[in-house]
């Protein structure tokens, strides 16, 4: 999928041993769930405890809703993500990450024009973050802004020159715009280094057709749908069809 996944890791705490009491012989274990390294099932149910429990300091509450955010957001439960995102940023609201990641959870809902609104505050909190500029141009794409889009890939490939994410990115915008001369170059540029991306094998198969290579289109097609089945279904969904 284009976009960029969620931050891999919780904000990790060194866990906090507290004394055990009656009725919480499990409170250290849920703790370290919280805020160590854990699955995301076991993350959300460290989190319920710690916020339940309601021991920590705010600040360190705030970071047990964005880790439990992360956690329900790699399940797909992006709504609840939404409001743990919420009340972290009510907590901590100097946390930049927050704000990107409810971003990228109301682009996952379709939801491109509240998703801007958050990257453009992580861009406030932190100028020049990469994360938040490539997600800023694809909610950008989703809105039609294409320029601007472009403008915002090429400021995040300034900061990170070797952003292959960006730069395939940046290809889509051409190919919404309907230049594929340029979306070609960026796809190309985008598998040359990295060979099995997806979305610019895809988009270089509507690019090449378009531009009156049929065959070549028809080989990256194919070959983008053996890596991924649906692949034509997600860019249909993005307004784009390989015919």
């Amino acid at each position: 999928m284009l976009d960029r996944t969620f931050v891999a890791t919780s904000l990790l705490l060194a866990a906090t041993m507290p004394g055990i009491e009656a009725g919480a012989q499990g409170y250290p274990q849920f703790n370290r769930w919280c805020y160590g390294e854990a699955t995301p099932a076991r993350t959300i149910q460290g989190c319920d405890a710690v916020i339940r429990w309601a021991r920590e300091t705010p600040r360190d509450t705030g970071t047990a809703f964005y880790n439990r955010g992360l956690a329900l957001a790699a399940t797909g439960q992006f709504d609840r993500a939404i409001d743990d995102y919420g009340q972290a940023i009510r907590l901590r609201p100097d946390l930049g990450d927050a704000y990107n990641n409810r971003g990228i959870a109301w682009r996952l809902k379709g939801d491109d024009a509240r998703a801007l609104e958050d990257f453009d505050q992580a861009l406030r909190l932190k100028p020049g973050n990469v994360d938040a500029l490539y997600n800023r141009g694809l909610a950008l794409i989703g809105l039609g802004q294409y320029d601007r889009a472009i403008a915002e890939l090429d400021t995040a490939l300034r900061v990170q020159p070797d952003d292959i994410d960006a730069v395939a990115a940046r290809g889509m915008a051409w190919l919404r715009k309907g230049d594929s001369g340029r979306a070609l170059q960026d796809f190309d540029q985008a598998l040359g280094v990295r060979p099995g991306n997806v979305i610019a094998l895809y988009g270089r198969g509507i690019a090449r057709r378009r531009t009156g290579n049929q065959k070549g289109g028809d080989a990256d097609i194919a070959a983008a749908k053996a890596i991924q089945a649906d692949i034509a279904e997600e860019f249909a969904r993005m307004g784009l069809s390989a015919s």
